[in-house]
């Protein structure tokens, strides 16, 4: 009987070190980030996904988690970086999962399983509902036949935003597309395919062009931005890389400039009794209208247009890199300021505390631990985004606002349950 006795207290003390329950949820994913502004001031809506550790088993050294995904809505203040509201959204499954759309004056249109309540907008500011399915079904002033009840895992197919037009993308039982003008409560039929969800990631790149330029990050490990005639060797980047924009409404609205430029410089030119640097000029401006055209195209279609540098003014660009040569090392931005003459001049640079360069050498350091304790983010993607003169920065669980006048940090937070 002893011998039972003891057998079973060693069996339980197994199980009991190879299966430890762990409440505490982590960060999974940004899901979204959508910028609304309303009157002067602007905000930040995140919608995040969270992971729940159920149970975890550890065998021949590997990790085993059982759990489940749940999403949250935050809503930043701008200005000074602090929450203004969030919402649980429910688990990530068949009867809670949530898409956000995007925002229209007043209202932030997403698509939820829960209680099969389908299209609907919430209050940007406070999240309580606003518009439901049924309002939007009564109000359209043409019949497009029922909505499409996806499953979730498949409800960015059929749901979207157009954020050029700042039109919601909805698809009906026939599998029909439409973009509805919440507005005016208008439906127009999309005839041509379009990718409605797209995404331009990743922002960082070697090459891009700038004021007709074509640079380039030289080097190995301390790079130097190069054109094609020299190099500007005053300011050195540790693996330097350009920031690209990927904000399609800014994108839209760069090359629309860019192709009215152009057709007013080739209207000068339309006149008789060209010179042949005339003739010369005016057939290279018709071939960069075109492929302005090609670019604006591609957006309207939700395909990636060319790369175009994340820009605070004509003049100026960004830079990232890594701070220092070491394992525990954050990430760097700078400001690169181009003058009349060309010549490139570093206007700021900015570490980042907490945004760790590289997870893999700096998860065993000391001030890794000290952001992120033994547990390391699972979340590595970055992302930056412009609004007015702030630059955010999207990275391991953390957000930061920097002035770009002065490359000084505003303000930071840490995403967590």
């Amino acid at each position: 009987m002893l011998k039972l006795f003891k057998a079973v207290i060693l069996i339980v003390t197994l199980l009991w070190m190879t299966i430890k329950p762990h409440y505490g949820a982590s960060l999974d994913n940004i899901l979204k980030v959508v910028i609304y502004q309303q009157e002067q001031n602007n905000y930040l809506i995140l919608h995040e996904s969270f992971y729940h550790p159920q149970s975890e088993s550890y065998s021949k050294g590997n990790t085993r988690s059982i759990g489940y995904n749940s999403s949250r809505l935050s809503v930043y203040d701008l200005s000074n970086g602090k929450l203004v509201t969030q919402k649980e959204m429910g688990r990530m499954d068949s009867t809670e999962a949530c898409l956000i759309l995007g925002c229209t004056p007043g209202n932030l249109w997403i698509y939820s399983k829960k209680y099969k309540s389908g299209l609907q907008s919430l209050n940007p500011l406070t999240l309580e509902k606003k518009i439901t399915q049924a309002y939007i079904y009564i109000h359209l002033q043409h019949d497009i036949g029922r909505f499409v009840e996806p499953d979730w895992n498949e409800m960015n197919q059929f749901y979207g935003f157009d954020r050029i037009q700042q039109k919601v993308i909805v698809t009906n039982h026939v599998q029909e597309k439409y973009l509805i003008d919440m507005e005016k409560f208008t439906a127009e039929k999309m005839v041509d395919p379009v990718n409605i969800n797209p995404d331009y990631k990743p922002n960082l790149k070697s090459a891009a062009k700038f004021c007709g330029e074509n640079l380039k990050m030289d080097g190995f490990d301390w790079m130097v931005i190069k054109n094609s005639k020299e190099s500007y060797n005053k300011n050195s980047f540790l693996f330097g890389q350009f920031i690209i924009d990927v904000n399609i409404h800014r994108l839209f609205l760069h090359y629309l400039e860019m192709q009215e430029n152009f057709q007013l410089e080739i209207q000068s030119l339309s006149k008789p009794n060209l010179t042949d640097f005339e003739v010369s000029r005016k057939a290279a401006l018709e071939y960069q209208q075109s492929l302005t055209k090609t670019n604006l195209t591609a957006l309207f279609a939700g395909r990636k247009p060319d790369d175009v540098l994340l820009m605070p003014n004509k003049e100026s660009f960004f830079v990232y890199s890594k701070a220092e040569d070491t394992d525990a090392s954050v990430i760097q931005v700078s400001k690169i300021h181009c003058d009349e003459k060309n010549q490139m001049m570093m206007e700021w640079k900015t570490t980042v505390p907490g945004m760790f360069y590289n997870i893999s050498t700096a998860r065993n350091t000391r001030e890794f631990k000290a952001y992120f304790g033994d547990f390391p983010p699972q979340i590595d993607g970055i992302h930056f985004e412009l609004v007015n003169n702030q630059l955010l920065i999207f990275y391991l669980t953390q957000v930061c606002g920097i002035d770009v006048n002065t490359g000084k940090i505003q303000w930071s937070f840490s995403v967590k349950y």
